[in-house]
């Protein structure tokens, strides 16, 4: 998510009838660049390009931080993080509500179910309609949402729309009670198609690629001709990240110089570390965390592993599909997208760490196969152009407005 920053408020401009005002609230942006980052980036720009004024909120978590720049032409904001101490989340919960009440948008966007979207639905829930944007962080891999409070439920129930990134997060949200069933829409992860246009996967991309990620960081290196395999998933406690290791540890033992990047974060993230330590595994499996340009690790990547037994939905895993990379799912993932073994993913059973050791040596033993799975795979990144969720955010707000006035 690398863009040169503009540090100078933008000067008014006339404003378009026919298009709305909106304000994404997000905790964190650029230079962040995890998963809601990088849904948040697309979704902006989308909704730009589609004719509104949007304008994104996020928390200004380092003071050298300018409190105002422009990322893909997209207005962003940050306001002084929270303090430690009691007073520290009210003044900056404060300064949200100030903002907010400034320019009073035609409607706000807002990402989580942090205190940004309680204070929201205390302050504007009357005044602006607001939307709530779930990902696969959200609920992670609890079997059901009763772990919201009380103040939770009622800004969500007073939404006009709850968008969530997968039938499963649907499902949970039903079960709580006060929120209508009509208003939980399932709208996946949109992605923005022309960031990943230009990757190409051939082998001179691909070695261009590792040398550039090395050049970066010596922990990055992959030494000439070892396969490297990338693993996206998100890090929220689901066993099959250990099964993964575990695979690993029997791989590494016929594969000395293959290497495994584990991609990404989550509240999970130090069981991961541990185990790959306790397998003495540190030398071959790395956890750089996150890329600002995701589309680099997958051209450098001989293939991408999402080991996962649960349903969550993994939007980094879209991507990569969508960028043409062969991916090596569970069964359990293979069969929510839907993807066909040998065609346009590889799929592997659920909590067995010997077998999936053998499918990705098997694997990486034919790349030319790899490769044609995966051009298959980009054939499925129609289904996730960011353009086609934009009317399941707009419609909504539209009809507020129409019923307020």
């Amino acid at each position: 998510m690398s863009t040169p920053a503009e540090l100078a408020p933008p000067s008014s401009a006339g404003e378009n009838v026919e298009s709305l005002r909106l304000k994404i609230v997000t905790r964190r942006f650029w230079p962040y660049s995890g998963t809601t980052e990088l849904q948040v980036a697309d979704l902006a720009q989308a909704l730009s390009i589609a004719g509104h004024e949007v304008e994104i909120v996020t928390i200004r978590w380092d003071k050298t931080w300018p409190t105002f720049f422009r990322f893909r032409g997209i207005d962003v904001w940050r306001l002084n993080r929270p303090t430690t101490g009691p007073w520290g989340s009210f003044r900056y919960l404060r300064s949200l509500g100030r903002h907010i009440t400034a320019d009073m948008p035609d409607g706000l966007i807002v990402f989580g179910m942090g205190a940004e979207l309680t204070t929201i639905q205390k302050v504007f829930g009357a005044k602006i309609p607001y939307l709530v944007s779930l990902d696969e962080f959200d609920l992670g891999i609890r079997p059901d949402a009763a772990f919201l409070n009380q103040r939770q439920v009622n800004a969500l129930a007073t939404a006009e729309s709850i968008i969530c990134e997968s039938d499963w997060t649907a499902d949970r949200m039903k079960e709580v009670r006060g929120i209508a069933d009509e208003k939980i829409v399932v709208a996946g992860e949109g992605i923005f198609l022309e960031h990943l246009s230009h990757v190409s996967r051939d082998l001179v991309q691909r070695n261009m690629a590792r040398r550039a990620l090395a050049d970066a960081h010596p922990m990055l290196v992959v030494p000439d001709g070892q396969p490297l395999l990338v693993c996206l998933s998100p890090m929220v406690g689901d066993p099959g990240m250990i099964d993964l290791v575990q695979a690993w540890k029997r791989l590494v033992k016929t594969m000395v110089g293959a290497k495994l990047w584990i991609v990404g974060e989550g509240p999970r993230s130090r069981d991961v570390w541990r185990t790959i330590v306790e397998k003495q595994l540190t030398e071959s499996i790395i956890m750089p965390g996150e890329f600002d340009q995701l589309e680099d690790i997958i051209t450098a990547s001989d293939m991408v592993i999402h080991p996962l037994q649960s349903k969550i939905r993994c939007a980094q895993l879209t991507r990569a599909l969508c960028a043409g990379a062969c991916a090596m799912v569970t069964s359990s993932r293979a069969a929510c997208i839907p993807l066909t073994h040998e065609h346009d993913a590889l799929v592997i059973p659920k909590r067995d760490p010997e077998s999936m050791a053998t499918s990705i040596a098997n694997a990486l033993a034919n790349t030319e196969r790899l490769d044609e799975i995966g051009k298959n795979a980009k054939a499925l990144s129609v289904k996730y152009r960011i353009e086609d969720r934009i009317p399941k955010l707009v419609q909504p707000i539209v009809a507020a407005i129409g019923s307020r006035q």
